[in-house]
């Protein structure tokens, strides 16, 4: 049975990401913190595919993944 892979995982949580949705934010946090193989190309590439295909409901999908980043400390990789 197929399952999501951690880079799929993470999108969906920036994806869901919102004020009101903080487990979203905190379970991409340690996603990030917890899984040191994760290929963030993979995730970038993840949300441009939401993007295009028009589930990003306006919302800058890479902006909110920098934000996650920004707060685990992440420097650019």
């Amino acid at each position: 049975m197929p399952v999501a892979n951690a880079e799929e995982l993470l999108a969906m949580n920036v994806l869901s990401m919102t004020d009101t949705r903080l487990q979203d934010r905190i379970d991409a946090q340690r996603l990030l913190q917890f899984t040191p193989e994760l290929d963030l190309t993979r995730v970038r590439e993840y949300l441009a595919r939401i993007t295009d295909r028009g589930y990003a409901c306006q919302q800058d999908l890479e902006a909110k993944l920098a934000v996650v980043l920004h707060d685990v400390g992440y420097l650019k990789r």
